[in-house]
Formats: structure tokens, C-alpha cells, sequence
């Protein structure tokens, strides 16, 4: 990297067009824990449908739900090596039909937000309130969470993390605990009964946890290289675990004495797993894995929120929502895509409010999305697949392309619900392309090209070259506070250049690479850029302007005081609350940990 601006013009882009880069660090156990956070938490009701609907032939059920998940995985695996750089239904399909993809990332929509409403009524359910009380409380976690999420809280991963390990852990001890009673079951388990349509409605009916193989992929763009390898590592070993444990677990539930007699209870139905702690261990424990399976299921509404977010903002930036939909708060959320989310998932939770049609209303929009990921993978001749590899996962495709036009047949109020999602993200596309349209003018006459030349660039070059001889000073630069001031008269004192670098915190979930503001759409950060480059030439300061855009301010700070090679950055001192402070993360402190020693860094009030 050149030390004057090869890494300055990494950062530079026309407007509309900056893609937010982000380095390729994800590795699989921290991409494993978000799978996980989908498939792990279905347990916690899946179990309880399985036994609600079959009864002692629930195992059968949950046996093939296993194949069908080990089928999704594996076929998620060859979606992962072809798409490196996102391979969500929405970004893969783009390069096939941009409606079609429209459609996947609407069938998504509809699955966050139900995933928001049903895991939420799970996570009360097992803390052990009613269902109506279960829906109120669900609906009071999704906007304090959206709350949360409106300043950027930089610590859900975390605490995910920590739920996800205790939760696993607990889960085994529970198996474990389970395991010299599963021979008691073999008397118990018997063959499902009835019609095959019936079997199949069964089926049907508990095919539910799938949507987190789809987040996966569209974290293909920052997973680290060779993707193929780091996609394997984080599906099959929650492949194995849900899979596994779920039909240790399933053959508990049908060991317990008498448990047919309660096949009705809404208790058993939705919080079986607590049912289970509590015959093989105790009423303590019960209470205890109650607790840690409700904070699981309440950081799957916070994932799902945060999905809800970037899926619709990824639409927005490439056009197929209107253009508010990019908007952003102070602090980098794009604030409308979130409320949309909050009111949607307490609109579904509002209006269902049991899990048998929560869980109807479920399937319809994460089994649409995968068809249509898989369907489209196995016909596009140019993803690199054997011919087994393209006939198993189009044989996967199948099974969900039927399992899907079972549902839109057999449940009316999936198909309405899915439909007026759809209809409704149809209808601002159109919107949206006809307000785009009416912006842009006609031309009168054919004028010759020329070459669009960046806001920040034109900005760089009225600077002129960096004196070479000059020392150098870096100021992170927020807003017009007091370290404007004094870093200008600082560079005045020591003779030194100074730049002014003002990072735009753009706070969008890991994903997909999507589109974001340029400088041309800062119009604040214009101001205060164009007012300290003039106060400089009063003062006979060489100020040098740099703007970056990215989910991590801190990273991209010392990014640029390393490329330049400043001796010395210049930090404020913000007045925000301790409590957002600590939600979004301390930028002064991260920088501090990481900077250099040859690095000074002076701390002003700002």
C-alpha cells in the first residue's frame, strides 16, 4: 500500500456505488454458534409438535426431519464453494432473474419475522407464562430489542455466544442424564398410522428450523478463505449435534411413563424439553434449562430482527425498495428498515399467538426461499457441481418445492400472510422504480462521456501533494466539536498536516456485501469537511480530508493512521450516555488497545 493514498483510494467509489468491505475473519465456530442459534433452538418446539401430532410414532417424524436437515446442509455446502461472496437466495439469485430473487428476499421477510414471533412465545412459554401473557411479553422483547438495536448494540454477538455454549451444554447434560432410560422406549415407539397423506401432513407440520443454512450463506463474503472448507466446518458439526441429540431427546420424550395422557397439554406441546429436564433430572434443573433456553430463544429474536434489517436494506440499496428504506440514524442503523421489522414481528406474534399457526406461518417463507435457492443452483449450468452433486441437490429442491405447495394448499392463512408480503414488496419495487425513474432526466442532446470523479477525490486534489517534510497528525472527527479547534491549532504549533478522517458507522448484520453511502450522501459530513479544509487555509494548515464507511470505526481509523504513517491521532472524548457507550462499544478504548507504541494518541473533550 502506498503510504500517500493507495489505501485512501480502497475507500473511494462513485456515490451509490461504495460496497462496505469488510476483512474475511469469520471463522466456522464463529459462524457455527449462528447456525446454531436457528437449529439448535428447534428443538426447544419441534420435539413438542412431533409428540402433538403423532404421539409414540413422533420419533419416525423426527428421524426424517434429521435426513431432511442433513440433506439441506449438505446441498448448502456447494451453495457456499460456488457463491464466495454471498450465496443467500436473495444475492444468488440476482445473476439468474432479479424478480425471482425479489421473491426469495421477500419469502425471507416473512421468515424472520415469524422466527422473531415464534421464538420469542417459545422463550415465555418456557419461563412459564400463559400463552396470552406469552404474547404480550413477546411483543414488549421486540421493541425493547429493536430499542436496543436502534443504537447499534455491539454486544448481542457476544452474549449470543455465551447463551449458545451454556445451552449446548446443558443440552448434553440432559442426554446424558437421558441415555440409561432409551431402552425403555423401544416398547413404546410404534410406526406412524394412517393415510400417507396424513403421514405426510404430519410431516410437513414439524419441518421448521431450516432458515439458518441461508444466513450462513450469506456470510460466504466475510468467512475466512477457502470458503468451501470454513462453509463445511460450520455446518456439519451442528449438523451432527441437532441431528444427534434431537433423536436422543425424542426417544426420551417417549420413555416417560404415562406421557401419552398429556399428548394434548399445551405445556407438552410447547415446552417439552422442559417436561423431559424435569422427569429425568429434577424440578431444579428444569427450572434452570427453562431459563438458559429462554435467553437462547430471545437472542434468536434479536438474530432475527438483525435479519429482517439486512435483507431489506441490502433490497433497498440495489433498488427494489424505495430509497428511505437506506436512511440512517446517528448511529449508522438504517432506522426505517428496522422499525418495519419490529412492526411486522409483533404484528404476526399479535395476531396468532399460539404455536401450532405460528408454526404454519413459518414454513411457508424459509421453505419457499430454500426451493428456490436450491432449484436455481441445480438448473444454473455454470455453478460448479458432479453430477451427483446437481441430482442430490435437486432431489432435495423437490422435496421442499412439495413440502411448499402443500402448505400454500392445505394453510390458507401461511398462503395470505406469504402472499401479502410478497404482493406488498412487489408493489414498493414498483414504487420505487417509478419515483427513481421520474428523478432521472431526459437527456436533450448526446454530450460525450466523461469520467465521474468522486466528491472525497475532488476534495483530495484542491489539497495539492502531502509535504514530505512535514509531520503528520491524524484527527477522528465526528461532528463540529472542540477537537476541531484544537487539532487545527495543534498542527499549526507543530507545522504539521493534518487529517481529518471521519468515519461513517454503518451498522448492518454480517452478510452479504451490500451497497452504502458514499460521501455524496453525507451531506453533514460535506459540511464539516469543506468548513475545517477552509478554517485550514485561513490558518495556513495543510488539511487533508478522509471519509470511510464501514461497521467497524475503529478498524478503519487506525487502518488510515498506519497507511500515512501519522506520529500522532487525535481522539475526543464523547458525551454519550455509559449505557450506549457500553451497548455500541468503546471506539477510544479498542483504538487504544491496538494502537502502535510509535503512535502517540492524545485525548481531547470533545
Amino acid at each position: 500500500m502506498g503510504q500517500d493514498g493507495s489505501l485512501a483510494r480502497r475507500h473511494q467509489h462513485p456515490p451509490m456505488q461504495q460496497i462496505l468491505e469488510r476483512p474475511r475473519n469469520l471463522k466456522w465456530y464463529h459462524a457455527g454458534p449462528l447456525l446454531f442459534g436457528d437449529w439448535g433452538t428447534s428443538r426447544l418446539y419441534v420435539l413438542g409438535l412431533a409428540f402433538y401430532f403423532a404421539g409414540h410414532a413422533s420419533l419416525f417424524y423426527i428421524g426424517s426431519m434429521a435426513l431432511l436437515v442433513i440433506g439441506v446442509g449438505w446441498s448448502y455446502t456447494i451453495v457456499c464453494r460456488n457463491f464466495p461472496d454471498g450465496g443467500g437466495v436473495y444475492s444468488a439469485a440476482k445473476r439468474t432473474h432479479r424478480t425471482v430473487a425479489l421473491v426469495g428476499g421477500l419469502l425471507l421477510v416473512t421468515n424472520f419475522s415469524v422466527t422473531a414471533a415464534l421464538s420469542g412465545f417459545e422463550a415465555f412459554r418456557y419461563l412459564g407464562l400463559s400463552p396470552q401473557w406469552s404474547v404480550l411479553a413477546t411483543i414488549t422483547a421486540i421493541l425493547l430489542l429493536g430499542g436496543l438495536n436502534a443504537i447499534g448494540s455491539a454486544k448481542a454477538g457476544a452474549f449470543a455466544l455465551i447463551v449458545a455454549v451454556g445451552s449446548i451444554a446443558t443440552t448434553l447434560v440432559l442426554a446424558a442424564f437421558c441415555l440409561p432410560s432409551l431402552p425403555d422406549a423401544q416398547g413404546m415407539v410404534h410406526l406412524p398410522v394412517g393415510r400417507p397423506r396424513e403421514q405426510w401432513m404430519i410431516f410437513v407440520g414439524i419441518v421448521l428450523a431450516l432458515s439458518g443454512v441461508e444466513v450462513v450463506a450469506n456470510m460466504t463474503g466475510i468467512m475466512v478463505q477457502p470458503v468451501r472448507k470454513t462453509a463445511k466446518k460450520t455446518i456439519w458439526p451442528v449438523v451432527a449435534e441437532v441431528t444427534i441429540l434431537n433423536i436422543v431427546l425424542g426417544l426420551a420424550m417417549n420413555a416417560i411413563p404415562n406421557v401419552i395422557e398429556n399428548q394434548a397439554d399445551h405445556e407438552y406441546r410447547d415446552a417439552m424439553l422442559k417436561v423431559v429436564a424435569d422427569h429425568y433430572i429434577g424440578p431444579g434443573f428444569a427450572i434452570f434449562s427453562s431459563f438458559l433456553f429462554a435467553l437462547l430463544l430471545l437472542s434468536a429474536v434479536n438474530t432475527a430482527i438483525l435479519g429482517l434489517v439486512s435483507i431489506q436494506y441490502a433490497m433497498a440499496r440495489d433498488g427494489e425498495l424505495p430509497g428511505p428504506f437506506t436512511k440512517l440514524n446517528r448511529f449508522g442503523v438504517p432506522w426505517i428498515c428496522l422499525l418495519a421489522a419490529c412492526v411486522l414481528a409483533c404484528v404476526v406474534v399479535g395476531f396468532t399467538g399460539d404455536l401450532e399457526t405460528l408454526a404454519e406461518l413459518y414454513a411457508i417463507g424459509v421453505i419457499g426461499a430454500i426451493s428456490i435457492n436450491l432449484g436455481l443452483c441445480t438448473l444454473d449450468r455454470r455453478v460448479d457441481s458432479t453430477v451427483f452433486e446437481r441430482l442430490g441437490m435437486g432431489l432435495v429442491a423437490l422435496v421442499l418445492v412439495g413440502i411448499e405447495l402443500t402448505i400454500i394448499v392445505t394453510k390458507p392463512h401461511a398462503t395470505m400472510f406469504a402472499g401479502s408480503v410478497v404482493v406488498g414488496g412487489l408493489v414498493l419495487r414498483t414504487v420505487a422504480v417509478r419515483v427513481r425513474a421520474r428523478r432521472v432526466p431526459v437527456p436533450v442532446e448526446v454530450v460525450p462521456e466523461v469520467e465521474v470523479v468522486p466528491l472525497l477525490a475532488q476534495l483530495q486534489q484542491r489539497v495539492g501533494p502531502i509535504k514530505p517534510e512535514a509531520p503528520r497528525i491524524m484527527a477522528a472527527i465526528r461532528g463540529p466539536t472542540r477537537l476541531v479547534d484544537f487539532a487545527l491549532e495543534f498542527a499549526k504549533l507543530k507545522k504539521a498536516t493534518l487529517f481529518m478522517i471521519n468515519v461513517r458507522e454503518v451498522a448492518v448484520p454480517p452478510g452479504e456485501q451490500v451497497m452504502v453511502p458514499g460521501l455524496e450522501e453525507d451531506p453533514r459530513a460535506v459540511e464539516l469537511i469543506e468548513k475545517v479544509m477552509a478554517k485550514g487555509e485561513e490558518m495556513g494548515v495543510q488539511v487533508y480530508p478522509i471519509y470511510g464507511v464501514s461497521t467497524d470505526a475503529a478498524d478503519v481509523i487506525l487502518d488510515f493512521a498506519l497507511s500515512y504513517n501519522v506520529s500522532t491521532l487525535l481522539m475526543g472524548v464523547t458525551r454519550e450516555l455509559a449505557v450506549v457507550r457500553a451497548l455500541r462499544g468503546n471506539i477510544l478504548r479498542a483504538i487504544a488497545r491496538r494502537l502502535p507504541r510509535e503512535i502517540e494518541l492524545l485525548i481531547h473533550a470533545a
